[in-house]
């Protein structure tokens, strides 16, 4: 299946969702707009999920940004818009899923792969993609590619105006099987503006190398926490919220 060439707007929670076990799709040279920080619906650009693999290359998305309720913190439901999602998506080692050559602007989380207790989301390429988190994100730390997930590569990325880290090595999910932030490669990158340039998490046989940053405060950090010396922004965790059939 390939979706190419289309320009998606004006829609309700996800602009494209590629979803199901078996599928395999090719989602190219579109144009997908969300509708801005709007307190109505965590939205999602693009989504791979359940199952489903594929490519996702040369898209332009922008404008996915969700305002929380004030109270979301006290009641642990905070979430996240994001640009692309790959959630409990179907990677192996014998065929990745590729995230190559895509714009995403103004997106509260950039690139997000995400793996809960049902599934994981691992075995993905994120190359060559251009990523501009959103200044309307509120007080959150949000990374600009969050690879919470095992088994990814992440190289010659430019990410510019993260209020968390520019790459997150993310071992936060209690993905299916085990936790994430594993036999993660993140080289190359190009990060302007970050708490971190990487963070590299708490995980296994991770490498960090190459990589280039401007205006952060560490070039590298372990664990999952930016570094002291970011102000007027709070560590609680922004969920994906994907859509589920």
């Amino acid at each position: 299946m390939t979706i190419e060439n289309s320009s998606v707007h004006d829609y309700d929670k996800n602009g494209i969702t590629v979803d199901g076990n078996g599928t395999v799709a090719t989602i190219t040279a579109n144009y997908v707009v969300g509708i801005g920080a709007t307190p109505l619906t965590a939205q999602n650009g693009i989504q791979v999920s359940d199952g489903a693999n594929g490519k996702v290359t040369n898209n332009t998305v922008t404008d996915d940004v969700y305002v929380n309720p004030p109270d979301c913190q006290s009641s642990s439901s905070c979430f996240s818009a994001t640009g692309i999602l790959i959630y409990d998506s179907g990677g192996s080692n014998l065929k990745n899923l590729t995230i190559s050559g895509n714009t995403v602007s103004n997106a509260q989380g950039g690139i997000v792969t995400f793996g809960d207790p049902f599934g994981n989301a691992d075995y993905n390429v994120v190359t060559l993609n251009r990523v501009t988190t959103s200044p309307a994100a509120g007080p959150f730390l949000l990374d600009g590619i969050d690879l919470c997930s095992n088994n990814n590569t992440a190289t010659s990325n430019t990410v510019f105006n993260s209020s968390g880290s520019g790459v997150h090595i993310d071992s936060q999910c209690a993905e299916f099987g085990g936790p994430s932030g594993n036999n993660t490669m993140a080289k190359s990158n190009v990060i302007n503006e970050a708490c971190a340039g990487v963070l590299t998490g708490n995980g296994m046989l991770n490498t960090v190398s190459g990589n280039v940053t401007y205006n952060v405060v560490a070039t590298t950090a372990s664990g999952d926490i930016c570094p002291a010396g970011i102000s007027g922004r709070t560590l609680t965790r922004l969920r994906p919220s994907p859509r589920r059939h």
